[in-house]
């Protein structure tokens, strides 16, 4: 009896055990199943997770405003960026212009050796780029045989405007920088020819004109020797024989802006070459930025409004 019952027991433990093994077998039958349908699952939200072609084309939509955003901004930066460079270079040809001053009595320099007429092509140097070169440290004596547009006091680094770029010539017979540093350029400091800019021909028409003592200006403070321009120079509007009578850019105001005697757009100058502005260099060595609508402004009778073209003596 008491065997029957031990052979009883071990029989149920050893089925038991045997139904353990099975259930334990297939168990991982029904979690690869599981992980199987898992794996779709996520891969399926994977597929959901990605953009839409609406969703991209939005996300283009939105980056293209903020470019139109940004972009003006960015120009304009550049643009100060260029402007305060020039108006660099312009403190240097103010501060060189006092060395010479200096150095000669008081004097200011001439624009050049002398002219004979009105007509482009008929004057003689040295020129004031010329006269001002050693003062940064440009000692090259002038060459002859050389047109002074080709020079190297001419063509100088520190007298190009680098908001200027390269244009056509016929002038120079080729390409050419459109934006220079120059002077405020008259005819002359004598009876025939009152003065009207500080820069002017020591020899005009026959007229031999002195030397303008920087002390004998009244505020030189308030008057402009250097602008930026298209070569060297801007007939200055408070000389009566260049004074603004056409509108030459044909803007919608229809303002008179040129001499058309002279047949210079803007008298040779580039007042807009500075987002709508120009850098005007003082003869008191200081350089700021002025807008074309201030430098340009005339009264009815064609006269220049703006002090810093009105010159006189004490």
């Amino acid at each position: 009896m008491h065997s029957r019952n031990v052979n009883s027991g071990y029989s149920r433990k050893k089925a038991f055990t045997r139904a353990q093994i099975s259930i334990n077998f297939r168990q991982p039958c029904s979690d690869n199943k599981q992980y199987v349908a898992s794996q779709n699952k996520f891969a399926s939200e994977k597929l959901v997770l990605g953009f839409t072609l609406v969703e991209l084309l939005v996300v283009i939509s939105i980056i293209a405003m903020l470019l139109a955003v940004l972009m003006p901004a960015l120009s304009k930066a550049r643009a100060i960026g260029k402007s305060v460079k020039c108006a660099a270079q312009m403190k240097q040809f103010g501060l060189a212009t006092h060395g010479y001053v200096a150095e000669n009595q008081g004097c200011l320099p001439f624009y050049g050796l002398q002219s004979d007429s009105d007509n482009e092509g008929d004057y003689e140097g040295p020129f004031w780029f010329d006269t001002l070169a050693p003062y940064f440290g440009n000692n090259t004596k002038k060459d002859s045989s050389v047109n002074f547009h080709q020079s190297d006091t001419f063509l100088t680094e520190v007298r190009m405007c680098p908001a200027g770029q390269w244009i056509k010539s016929s002038f120079v017979g080729g390409k050419e920088w459109n934006c220079w540093i120059g002077v405020n350029f008259g005819r002359g400091n004598n009876q025939a020819y009152p003065l009207s800019a500080p820069f002017y021909y020591r020899k005009h028409k026959g007229f031999t004109n002195p030397a303008l003592q920087l002390a004998n200006i009244k505020t030189p403070g308030q008057v402009m020797g250097f602008m930026d321009v298209q070569r060297h120079f801007v007939y200055s509007p408070y000389d009566r024989t260049y004074q603004f009578d056409y509108d030459g850019d044909k803007d919608p105001q229809r303002l008179a802006d040129m001499c058309s005697a002279r047949g210079k757009q803007y008298n040779a100058a580039q007042p807009r070459i500075h987002y709508e502005g120009c850098n005007v260099g003082l003869l008191d060595g200081h350089v700021k930025r002025v807008t074309f609508k201030e430098l340009w402004k005339i009264n009815k009778l064609r006269e220049i409004e703006h002090q810093y073209w009105k010159i006189k003596k004490r």
